[in-house]
């Protein structure tokens, strides 16, 4: 668990923190770099994820040690860029749990595909950080 804690946690305030005043360009980055980390430790991910479905006190570490500190980190990223007026209002923390689930959405989805013998997703980082950053409405009209 603390290899797993270290993994996801030790990059985050740098990915965050560049480029400065590009919430946008950060967030593509944070993508790109967790995306790769699946990759590089699949194995490790794989079975932890898998032995914490079963195992109530290891679910609990991944969420205390690795899954809120990483989520609080992203939250705190997402205030500063309202707070600065680089990103609308909004609920900073549903816009982390939101990329956190479309992270680990794409990585769960590329294990299957692998697995299955079918075609892994390709995520678009740059696409997957407008997202975020821009939501899904259609822009409003001037009137």
């Amino acid at each position: 668990m603390a290899s797993v804690a270290r993994i996801v946690l030790d990059p985050l305030p740098g990915l965050l923190a560049r480029p400065a005043g590009d919430p946008e360009a950060a967030l593509r980055l944070l993508v790109e770099d967790r995306l790769a980390i699946w990759e590089r430790h699949a194995p490790l991910m794989k079975a932890l994820f898998a032995e914490a479905l079963f195992r109530p006190e290891l679910a609990e570490a991944v969420r205390r040690r690795a899954f809120e500190p990483a989520l609080a980190e992203l939250t705190a990223f997402l205030e500063r860029g309202v707070a600065e007026g680089r990103l609308r209002s909004m609920d900073p923390r549903a816009a982390a749990l939101a990329l956190v689930a479309l992270v680990l959405g794409i990585a769960i989805q590329r294990e299957v595909a692998r697995m299955s013998g079918g075609t892994p997703i390709e995520a678009d980082p740059v696409a997957l950080a407008a997202l975020i950053v821009h939501g899904i409405a259609a822009p409003h009209e001037a009137r």
